[in-house]
């Protein structure tokens, strides 16, 4: 169980509700889309069709693939306060 005070448990009520809502920012690097959501998931659409519902939740091993193999994903990550 996570302590947290008041405001902090609040504050991440408003943003899973803002996230719910659909509020998020894209962005576009190349052919990659990257979508920031308020609770700080990050959400990525490649070239070659797939797709990452949460990046945090890929394994390191395929991280490194993607990284190596598509040179927008940094600038996305950068974007994105990850890197």
């Amino acid at each position: 169980m996570v302590n947290r005070s008041k405001a902090g448990h609040l504050d991440i009520l408003e943003r899973k509700k803002r996230e719910k809502d659909g509020e998020c920012l894209v962005r576009k690097f190349g052919e990659l889309t990257a979508i920031r959501w308020p609770t700080g998931r990050l959400e990525i659409y490649f070239p070659n069709g797939a797709h990452e519902a949460d990046l945090s939740l890929l394994h390191p091993t395929f991280m490194q693939h993607a990284l190596d193999n598509v040179p927008e994903l940094t600038e996305a990550l950068v974007w994105a306060g990850w890197y």
